[in-house]
């Protein structure tokens, strides 16, 4: 899951935490720096490769590293830190949310790590002043964020501190009057209570153990033998709030026993509908448990059958290795590959999600898509109850799977865009600027991504996008002077949008 590691480089954070043995003053803000490089080192150990973002805050904040796997940027610029003014969590907050909404979105889970030395502030931009106007009608909360998110305080300090001490139950108020989920991590302190790296670290290692650990499961397949392998889902899957329309919440999560109910192509999962929406995505590793190996014997029955069964003799080379012998996640990771397929998972009543193969860079994994709750999650394949083989059909039977539709033309007024991203809404943009360029030649052209854009953004009631593409066209058009055609046809554009935008404003109003 992506992670925002927020450090705090406010002034109290060069404060000296300690002397070591070599007589060098140590500050809170080192500490900070050894703590978070701790962390770094436990996603690597791990080989989760977590997206990870780091910004700086006091009461201003700067972005440095955006979300990225390369952890060598994010420790490289740890060593070049400067220290500002006082604490602020409020803008730091809103940029955490900026960070998150623009890049994955409200749907997608995230951790975002505080290192601070627990700071309170002062006047409005006071943690106590943060948490008195949480949930005003005048002022819009920061906590919780509107994201599924998790909120881990890394405390640099020592509770027999007085003032540390009140910032404990400062920060602690925040987060229990925003119902925001997250936890206080304090350094422990083994023989003597001095503030050390060791300590840092330790508290670290316990934000990742609980922040961090594997969901431990069990996946069976197979009608003839029940395989059954023991895996971990990493991340963590987080409990689905579902609201109705009365504004009630029902909690779920997945069962701790996954059954694979089929296969199905992963063309016909993203061929006619596109993407299908997930609640969230897992990497599922094999888990080997000593308890519950198989004896040797078992082994040798259990391949006897599968022989006997597929009518193979034992002196056929194809079928020397015993299909238990392996992990059946892992044999099941390499059908799914070879076969571009995926597994259709009951991950619960009435709860779907899908396993498939995919591939980066260096390497291919076992991912699980968990789908919203329901058994239609996916409108284009219908009903998961229903589905099944062709050859199971009654006679003069047919199954409408999957469900085909019609290729959509560029001009189709069904051709619906979402902009989901910044850039690809300034894609479209700079494309429609292009055909205003050459003009007259590409006039048609330009009328048709002008109103595609146009109808779009009414739809969603971006009216906004509207007037700064008047904007623009008004700008453009006086710096085409050399195109007299342009001009024209801008200055037109710019004046027929405003003119339709609030006409379709009053007829609403109205």
């Amino acid at each position: 899951m992506p992670t925002i590691i927020c450090l705090d480089v406010s002034l109290s954070m060069t404060r000296i935490a300690y002397v070591n043995r070599e007589n060098q003053e140590i500050t809170y803000s080192q500490l900070a720096v050894t703590g978070i490089n701790e962390y770094l080192d436990y996603l690597t150990k791990q080989k989760s490769m977590e997206f990870v973002s780091l910004i700086v805050y006091s009461t201003l904040y700067d972005v440095l590293v955006d979300f990225t796997k390369d952890y060598s940027q994010i420790r490289q610029v740890l060593t070049k830190i400067e220290h500002y003014d006082k604490t602020c969590l409020l803008n730091v907050l809103a940029a955490c949310n900026k960070q998150l909404s623009s890049n994955w979105g409200t749907q997608s889970y995230s951790q975002i790590l505080f290192v601070t030395d627990l700071g309170v502030g002062l006047g409005k931009n006071s943690i106590k002043t943060l948490i008195n106007t949480n949930g005003t009608p005048n002022e819009p909360p920061p906590l919780p964020l509107p994201m599924p998110s998790k909120v881990s305080i890394l405390c640099i300090g020592n509770e027999d501190d007085p003032g540390f001490k009140y910032g404990m139950n400062l920060y602690q108020q925040l987060l229990d009057t925003s119902k925001q989920k997250g936890q206080l991590f304090v350094p422990k302190f083994s023989e003597s209570k001095t503030l050390n790296e060791r300590a840092v670290n330790k508290m670290f290692k316990q934000m990742w153990e609980v922040n961090y650990k594997p969901f431990e499961a069990s996946l069976s397949m197979g009608s003839y033998y029940k395989l059954e392998s023991q895996i971990s889902l990493f991340p963590e899957p987080f409990p689905y709030v579902i609201k109705d329309i009365f504004g009630s919440e029902t909690t779920r999560m997945i069962s701790k026993r996954l059954e694979v109910c089929g296969y199905i192509k992963i063309a016909d999962i993203v061929g006619s509908g596109g993407s299908p929406a997930c609640v969230s995505r897992h990497l599922v590793f094999p888990r080997i448990d000593s308890s519950q190996k198989k004896t040797s014997s078992e082994l040798q029955k259990l391949d006897t059958e599968i022989k006997h069964f597929f009518g193979k003799n034992d002196d056929d080379e194809s079928s020397s290795s015993s299909v238990s012998e392996e992990s059946a996640c892992v044999l099941l990771h390499g059908a799914l590959k070879v076969e571009n397929m995926a597994a259709l998972v009951l991950l619960a009543d009435d709860w779907y999600g899908f396993l498939y193969s995919y591939a980066d860079k260096k390497k291919s994994n076992l991912l699980l898509s968990i789908l919203q709750p329901g058994n239609n999650p996916i409108p284009w394949i219908g009903d998961f109850r229903f589905l099944g083989f062709q050859l199971d059909a009654l006679p003069g039977e047919t199954y409408g799977f999957p469900v085909k539709t019609e290729k959509k033309s560029y001009s189709s007024s069904s051709n619906i865009i979402s902009w989901i991203r910044e850039s690809a809404l300034q894609a479209d943009i700079q494309k429609l600027l292009r055909h205003a360029k050459k003009m007259p030649e590409k006039t048609s052209h330009f009328y048709k991504e002008l109103n595609r854009i146009r109808r779009n953004a009414q739809s969603l009631g971006f009216n906004e996008l509207i007037d700064v593409l008047a904007d623009l066209f008004e700008k453009e058009a006086q710096m085409m002077v050399g195109n007299q055609e342009s001009c024209i046809q801008l200055r037109f554009a710019a004046s027929e949008i405003r003119r339709t935008d609030r006409e379709v404003i009053k007829k609403f109003e109205g």
